[in-house]
């Protein structure tokens, strides 16, 4: 299959947009959705460079360029050379392959009947919607078992808590470790600002009240004196965080929750490292809301990080679950 063109530069567009293409479906082996989505999007822009439309080329340079515009805006964790170093590479990359389709898109504009617009804008639109609405995460812990199984992979609403959505109690919420914020975690609100609240024997009561919890689950049969009955003396190490919550934040034998900021647990109750030990999540270290589950793993539980993602592990009963 060839290009109707027989300039160079919409050849070499053409073949660009294939071969990532091909390479986002070899990727959707390991994630099927993200896999699935980019091959879409790269075989719909080799359509169009073929079909000599020049808003195809543009398209393609603007997928190209994702990668760039990930490395200024979403610094990954790291030293400022290595995000350096990341974002030269990902510059670099731009560059050489972004020239051909735009190339290619500056001799195709020439053609009244190339500047059809219209179908091309709406890729963009749903690449924007995929990149800038949502993001995905997987669960690296069985801290939320067994709402979130270890090896889950959360597909987050991000762009509604971006334009400001409140945390409600009852939401499971993605965000950034207050004591690392370079780690990301998963939890579920169990109290808002203004909120009271005390663990008893391992019963959540929030405003004096005990709260009914189907999906939270006890492992243990022993009751944890600070774990279980919360708060009282930690008699163990804690973070800095929970130290100044436990010294500020207690009154009567409950932790009272500060304005524009929330205190999460995890579903695991008894195997979670949540609010009890290192405090509050401020409203600001939020990045969203799980949606679904768009693929899961089979993990080993010693090593989770060592065990590699594929169809051949695949918990295939878990795809597509909403959270």
């Amino acid at each position: 299959m060839q290009p109707t063109s027989s300039a160079p530069t919409a050849r070499a567009a053409f073949w660009i947009a294939i071969v990532l293409g091909a390479l986002a479906t070899a990727a959707a082996f390991f994630d099927p959705l993200r896999g699935a989505a980019y091959a879409a999007l790269f075989f719909v822009s080799a359509w169009g460079i073929r079909r000599g439309h020049a808003w195809a080329g543009v398209v393609l340079a603007c997928l190209v360029a994702q990668p760039l515009i990930a490395a200024v805006f979403r610094p990954r964790p790291g030293t400022a050379a290595s995000q350096a170093l990341s974002i030269g590479i990902c510059a670099l990359f731009a560059l050489a392959l972004g020239y051909w389709p735009l190339r290619a898109a500056r001799q195709s504009w020439r053609l009244a009947a190339s500047r059809r617009y219209w179908p091309w804008i709406a890729v963009l639109v749903a690449d924007a919607c995929l990149w800038l609405g949502f993001s995905f995460y997987m669960m690296p812990t069985a801290a939320m078992e067994p709402t979130v199984l270890r090896g889950d992979c959360l597909l987050t609403d991000t762009m509604i808590w971006r334009l400001g959505r409140t945390p409600r109690r009852g939401d499971l919420i993605v965000f950034r470790y207050p004591v690392d914020r370079n780690q990301i975690y998963v939890k579920r609100v169990v109290g808002v600002p203004g909120d009271r609240l005390h663990i008893r024997d391992k019963q959540l009561y929030r405003n004096g009240a005990a709260v009914p919890e189907p999906y939270a689950v006890h492992q243990t049969a022993y009751t944890d004196s600070y774990r279980d009955n919360f708060p009282s003396n930690p008699g163990e190490h804690l973070p800095d965080r929970g130290w100044g919550m436990v010294r500020n934040n207690v009154r009567d034998g409950e932790v009272l929750v500060p304005e524009g900021e929330y205190f999460v647990l995890g579903d695991n109750r008894d195997n979670s490292l949540d609010s009890r030990y290192w405090g509050f999540v401020p409203r600001a270290d939020i990045l969203g809301g799980p949606l679904l589950i768009y693929g899961s793993y089979e993990t080993k539980e010693e090593t989770p990080d060592a065990t590699p993602n594929s169809i051949l592990n695949t918990r295939w009963n878990r795809l597509l679950k909403a959270l």
